[in-house]
């Protein structure tokens, strides 16, 4: 695999550790101090599920561009090799 799939796939990792970590611990952490009285602000149930599931898909998405560049990437240098053999003869 090649290193620029490789950085794709560790900077998955981060929505990956949000979504697992939970967006309400998140926004207590770093938005509830804006408030005066954060619980009346804390978003909804469904605000949080859906923060959550944009983090796994950007992670599955993230992925998936990984593989593609390794696929890519196999495909140009099997190309390559290709040509140089054909030079050769």
């Amino acid at each position: 695999m090649n290193e620029y799939a490789v950085m794709v796939l560790l900077m998955a990792a981060v929505p990956v550790l949000i979504g697992l970590i939970g967006p309400r611990k998140l926004w207590w952490r770093f938005s509830a101090w804006k408030y005066r009285n954060p619980e009346q602000h804390v978003p909804s149930d469904a605000f949080f599920a859906y923060q959550r599931a944009v983090c796994f898909v950007g992670a599955v998405v993230m992925v998936l561009m990984a593989l593609e560049m390794d696929r890519n990437s196999m495909e140009r240098s099997m190309r390559h090799e290709h040509h140089e053999v054909g030079h050769m003869q």
